[in-house]
């Protein structure tokens, strides 16, 4: 049978966060989570791309199995520290929907809304919002150059490689990001949509005009938001991740770009991002005609190889283990 949502499930709320990678999603979560009655998940890729690609696909015993063993090797998913799940759920929207709830369970707090972040959820918002529960949705926005800094610094933790080091495949992604951003403004679709470099300077400002937009969208007894100094716990899983998660911001990070990247990084991210930075207010400077056609070529070359390699491990990952749901 379907997942039954109790009456106190359903005056919970859901805020789901899309992003670029390093455009300040982790620090957003950690002023949430200053707040009584938001939990805040910790990351975790695995389930959007297990759970929401096929959201009305069944979850049959094999498969429920199968996630429950991902779900004690996942480093991330193991930051959830969920009870293995033996209860029938009909579709795997159902299963999504029911950890999340779980997650909250386990802290022990009055819950008025649940946070989840993932890069691609904006793409998700139809199947999210067909399920019955309070979906809301937000999207942060960063400087695309002081975003390829910040990827360029930091580092992946499973391929131990730097999250980028190619202009050509960062510049697609950001731009894949904000044009999925601006459809939904053209459908008019709701999305609360966050500068990072508001956040940073107006910190409190920005989260509380959040919590603001929210507030109409709760249940009566759930719309209290106040201080609290408890995200400890978010601390310490998100610090496994993000080292400086804990910290203060450094404001001069946010124009470090023009100093710590090259010219021609700076001329191709302006050159190919131009229109959709100036929509948010970022001014570009250089010349666009002035570029090393011998780096265009090399860095696009490197993209094809890069891409031609992820489609392959994507490919032997449904062989892993997607693969055997053909057998449901």
């Amino acid at each position: 049978m379907r997942f039954e949502l109790t009456k106190s499930h359903c005056e919970v709320s859901f805020l789901f966060i899309g992003y670029c990678d390093r455009s300040g999603s982790t620090f957003l979560l950690k002023e949430l989570s200053n707040y009584e009655g938001v939990i805040v998940c910790p990351e975790a890729d695995v389930l959007v791309r297990l759970l929401l690609k096929n959201p009305s696909k069944n979850v049959s015993p094999i498969f429920l199995r199968k996630f429950n063993s991902i779900c004690k090797t996942d480093p991330k998913l193991r930051l959830w520290d969920l009870s293995p799940l033996n209860e029938k759920l009909t579709t795997r929207l159902d299963l999504f929907f029911k950890l999340l709830i779980q997650f909250s369970k386990n802290e022990n707090r009055k819950t008025s809304l649940i946070v989840f972040k993932e890069r691609s959820i904006l793409h998700y918002k139809k199947i999210l919002e067909s399920y019955p529960v309070n979906s809301n949705f937000l999207a942060i926005i960063r400087d695309p150059r002081a975003v390829f800094l910040s990827q360029k610094k930091a580092y992946n933790s499973y391929r131990n490689k730097p999250l980028a080091i190619n202009p050509v495949t960062f510049t697609k992604q950001w731009n894949s990001f904000i044009f999925n951003l601006h459809t939904l403004r053209r459908n008019k679709e709701k999305i609360i949509e966050v500068k990072y470099e508001n956040l940073i300077n107006k910190c409190e400002i920005t989260i509380n005009s959040i919590l603001q937009q929210l507030i109409p969208l709760l249940s009566e007894s759930r719309k209290d938001f106040h201080k609290s100094e408890k995200f400890e716990l978010f601390l310490e899983k998100e610090s496994i991740k993000h080292s400086l998660v804990g910290h203060p911001p450094h404001f001069e990070r946010i124009d470090a770009w023009k100093t710590d990247l090259s010219l021609f990084e700076i001329t191709y991210i302006e050159r190919e991002t131009r229109k959709k930075m100036q929509t948010f207010g970022y001014i570009t400077y250089n010349n666009y005609k002035k570029n090393n056609a011998s780096l265009i070529i090399k860095f696009h070359l490197h993209h094809f190889v890069s891409n031609l390699k992820w489609r392959l491990i994507v490919y032997l990952r449904k062989i892993r283990f997607v693969g055997f749901t053909n057998n449901q």
